[in-house]
């Protein structure tokens, strides 16, 4: 059996990647949150199951006889996901799994604020640093949640808008 990760971005159609709308349309199962399986793409299969958790993902990925199995996340599989526990799951039932990222829900805001360029790379960084820092314990404060990166971002294009004397 193979099985594929796919972010969907913020859950719209329009916003996946090219490698994720053709595995997903070369899958024989699709599991995944239910409002993400509303609003596939034609062209998929119609064997779908409401299913995100671990424990019950595995069981259905053990009974179903499917070949080719896609389960669905929204935003990116690698920025606060549970794609990684699945992964590791999958890797204990000795499932071959491959992860196909989509577009993360700061690229999305990034996008829609204008903002030019890489005035969001930061965000990524501090992220990317407070995840490692956390591993081991280095870390004095709670990472970021969406909601405060979001915040964090707006500030970096008031910033910038204000910088510019675009008010």
């Amino acid at each position: 059996m193979n099985v594929t990760l796919i972010g969907m971005g913020s859950g719209q159609p329009e916003n996946l990647t090219l490698q994720g709308l053709a595995a997903l349309r070369q899958a024989d199962l699709i599991l995944g949150a239910r409002r993400l399986l509303a609003v596939l793409p034609a062209g998929c299969t119609e064997n779908r199951a409401a299913a995100y958790r671990s424990d019950e993902v595995a069981e259905l990925l053990q009974t179903s006889g499917a070949e080719n199995a896609v389960l669905v996340y929204s935003g990116d599989t690698g920025f606060y996901s549970g794609a990684s526990s699945m992964m590791e799951k999958l890797e204990a039932l000795g499932v071959r799994a491959r992860v196909l990222p989509g577009l993360s829900s700061i690229q999305l805001l990034a996008a829609a604020l204008g903002l030019p360029g890489r005035w969001w790379e930061p965000l990524y960084l501090l992220a990317g640093a407070q995840a490692v820092l956390g591993c081991f314990n280095l870390l004095p404060i709670p990472p970021l949640d969406g909601a405060q990166m979001a915040a964090c971002l707006y500030a970096v294009w008031n910033s910038h808008k204000n910088l510019a004397g675009n008010d």
